[in-house]
Formats: C-alpha cells, sequence, structure tokens
C-alpha cells in the first residue's frame, strides 16, 4: 500500500469551491479529487518529456537501414493487398 504524505497548499478561492463541488458530485474527499489531479499532470508531463525525447531522437529522419526495412515492407504489403484483390 503506498505511503500518504499529508500537504497544504494555496489556491485561489474560486477554484477551490469548484474542487470541493466536485469531491462532493464524486463522493470522493477534496484529497483525493488533488491527488487524482496531480497524478494526471505528472502523468501528462512525463509524457509530453518522452515525446520530446522521441523527436530529438527522430529529428534526422529514419537511417538507412530503417529505410531499407520501410520499403522491404512497403513491397511486401503492396504485395499481400495486390494478391487480396
Amino acid at each position: 500500500m503506498a505511503h500518504h504524505v499529508k500537504t497544504a497548499i494555496s489556491m485561489e478561492a474560486p477554484l477551490f469551491e469548484e474542487i470541493d463541488q466536485l469531491a462532493r458530485k464524486k463522493h470522493v474527499s477534496r484529497s483525493k479529487v488533488l491527488s487524482m489531479a496531480a497524478a494526471e499532470y505528472v502523468e501528462r508531463e512525463r509524457n509530453r518529456e518522452e515525446f520530446a525525447r522521441l523527436n530529438e531522437v527522430y529529428a534526422g529522419g529514419p537511417e538507412e537501414e530503417d529505410r531499407v526495412l520501410l520499403r522491404f515492407a512497403r513491397r511486401q504489403m503492396k504485395q499481400i493487398l495486390e494478391a487480396e484483390s
């Protein structure tokens, strides 16, 4: 089971009210709403960073070996599609 940590945060009152209303609507605590929102934000940032790293890796386009494999795969797919026609 995960270890929970208690913390205090400050936010604008209108946002707090929206969180409070959402918690009541979903029948969960405000802490649960904030925890879920934080987890989603962290996951989104992690994905954004991973996407940026992938873009860096592939910024120069495919390497020659990859181009050869792509050409081969396209030929194979073309043959399969022609055979099904």
